[in-house]
């Protein structure tokens, strides 16, 4: 064979190589285009044929958190707090919401800032020792007279500042129609400490207990109670029931009708 014809072969062989590689680059390339564009698609849009790389690179979703914490006010709290809850706000305000105990006045003196009110310390039967409370009964009874009197003590209010002393309590006194005032006392031998009660509102089930520390200010609970305060017939009494101890009826000594605040 010629030269030069051996050599136009050898070329055409060559070129036929070249381009059969050729093709089949740009097929795997194809190929790979392909692959790609199927990963790029949205899940509801796979074509057909396309399940296998599903299943080689799964779509994962994002794991829901196990730590997730539980609203406190959903539906699924403790039927018992709501129970507690609804008696709570439904509950009357009537005299089971206030806490009057029997006491001793241990000490008094007259407020150094205020001419017209004492300062006294009364004994309620409590660990933490007597409370000391204010009163504006200078007027009313000298001071050799407020010594060791028995006396009944609103004890659930709000501690509050006299003139710059603070005042833990209230005492109750009765004012007649002519404007005598007058304590309202225990009868004798009822222990310090001992709650005043009302029969048919502090033993009925389902009757709050007494607001505890203390009656909100803003909820106006003792003003709407003090309001049926009365002594009627020489006893003490709201809405007519007497104050009850384990010893009879609380009194004022020489007050017969008036109010009681």
């Amino acid at each position: 064979m010629p030269p030069q014809l051996a050599a136009e072969r050898a070329l055409g062989l060559l070129d036929a190589i070249l381009a059969n590689l050729s093709s089949t680059a740009s097929s795997q390339q194809a190929a790979n285009l392909k692959a790609r564009s199927q990963l790029a698609q949205p899940n509801g849009s796979k074509k057909k044929g396309s399940e296998g790389l599903d299943q080689a690179i799964p779509n994962k979703q994002p794991e829901k958190s196990a730590g997730k914490k539980k609203n406190p006010t959903s539906p699924a709290a403790p039927a018992a707090i709501k129970a507690t809850a609804a008696l709570a706000g439904n509950a009357p305000v009537d005299i089971s919401r206030v806490m009057i105990k029997v006491g001793t006045i241990k000490e008094v003196g007259k407020h150094p800032d205020a001419d017209a009110l004492y300062v006294e310390k009364i004994d309620l039967g409590e660990d933490g020792g007597p409370r000391t409370v204010v009163s504006g009964l200078v007027k009313h009874y000298p001071l050799e007279e407020m010594q060791n009197r028995r006396v009944l003590v609103v004890c659930n209010l709000k501690p509050a500042k006299m003139r710059g002393v603070e005042s833990q309590g209230m005492v109750l006194c009765a004012t007649g129609e002519d404007g005598k005032v007058e304590f309202v006392e225990p009868p004798e031998g009822v222990p310090n400490g001992e709650r005043v009660l009302f029969p048919g509102y502090t033993d009925v089930a389902g009757i709050a207990v007494p607001e505890s520390p203390f009656m909100h200010p803003k909820k106006k609970m003792w003003e709407a109670v003090q309001v049926d305060l009365a002594v009627s017939g020489g006893v003490a009494t709201y809405k007519g029931v007497p104050f009850g101890t384990t010893g009879g009826a609380c009194r004022p000594r020489n007050v017969p009708s008036g109010e009681i605040r």
